[in-house]
């Protein structure tokens, strides 16, 4: 597969599905603000970390450091949701 001259429709399938398998790790940032290290070694579980966040504020989703969507949180059901309002990756020219 692939060492034909020209386009080798079977072995670019192959590559495509292969690609869309691929495990992507995604992250909703809600708050991206420096901490003291001093603040969050302090930290127990019961603890509560207050932010500025308004519930029509976005949130950021991205991989690793690209980010991709911008979107609204939500709820549903028993689900914390996002609603996708803009695809960032086409404003960076991507």
């Amino acid at each position: 597969m692939g060492e034909t001259f020209g386009a080798d429709a079977e072995w670019e399938e192959n590559l495509i599905n292969m690609a869309y398998d691929i495990d992507l790790p995604i992250e909703a940032v809600i708050l991206n603000k420096p901490s003291k290290i001093f603040d969050v070694a302090k930290l127990k579980v019961g603890n509560t970390i207050m932010i500025d966040h308004n519930a029509d504020d976005d949130v950021i989703v991205r991989s690793s450091d690209v980010d991709i969507f911008k979107g609204q949180l939500g709820k549903i059901e028993n689900n914390v949701a996002i609603s996708i309002t803009d695809i960032l990756l086409n404003n960076k020219g991507g």
